[in-house]
C-alpha cells in the first residue's frame, strides 16, 4: 500500500501537501469508489431479477379470471408467436394480433372460473402444463402438454398442445 505521506514529499512535485481531494462532497475517493461499486452491484442483482416462469403462468390466470385483457396482453413481448390456439388454429404473432386472441378467449369464457390449469411443470424457462378455458355456453375449449417459454419475466412463445382433453 502507497503512503500518501510520501508521494507528498517525493522530490520534484510542485504541489506538496496540496493533494486535491478526488472526492465527493469532502468523502474520500477511496470511500466514494466503494459506494459506487456497491451501488452498481445493487443495480445489477436487481436487474437480474425477474419472476420465475410459473410466476408468470399465475399472472396470466389471475389476469384472465379477472377478464384483465391490458394485464394478459402486458404479459406478452412484442416477438410473442403463439401457436395452435383452438380458437385460431395457426400461429399468431405480434401484440395486436394476441390482444385480438386474447378478447376472443375472454369473451367466450364463462366469467366465473374461467380457466384451469393442471399438470403444471417448470424445466428452466418454460413451463408445460394441460389448461381448460370453459366457455360461457357451456362448452369448453382444452390442450395437453401446452408450454410457455418464458424470457425476462414476459411469454415469448405459448405452443398449445394437440391433445384435446375432458371438459369435467
Amino acid at each position: 500500500m502507497r503512503d500518501i505521506g510520501d508521494e507528498r514529499t517525493r522530490p520534484g512535485r510542485s504541489d506538496i501537501g496540496t493533494r486535491p481531494e478526488r472526492a465527493h462532497m469532502g468523502v474520500p475517493a477511496r470511500r466514494t469508489r466503494s459506494l459506487r461499486v456497491c451501488c452498481a452491484l445493487v443495480i445489477a442483482v436487481a436487474a437480474c431479477v425477474r419472476p420465475a416462469p410459473v410466476d408468470v403462468v399465475d399472472a396470466y390466470q389471475q389476469a384472465f379470471a379477472s377478464n384483465d385483457l391490458e394485464t394478459l396482453v402486458a404479459l406478452f413481448t412484442p416477438f410473442t408467436v403463439v401457436s395452435g390456439h383452438p380458437l385460431d388454429g395457426g400461429d399468431v404473432s405480434g401484440l395486436e394480433a394476441i390482444r385480438l386472441l386474447e378478447e376472443q378467449a375472454l369473451a367466450w369464457a364463462r366469467p366465473d372460473d374461467p380457466l384451469r390449469f393442471d399438470d403444471v411443470r417448470v424445466s428452466g424457462d418454460s413451463v408445460t402444463f394441460d389448461q381448460v378455458i370453459y366457455g360461457a355456453d357451456g362448452g369448453c375449449i382444452s390442450g395437453r402438454q401446452n408450454r410457455i417459454v418464458v424470457d425476462t419475466g414476459k411469454i415469448l412463445r405459448w405452443e398449445w398442445g394437440s391433445e384435446q382433453m375432458s371438459c369435467g
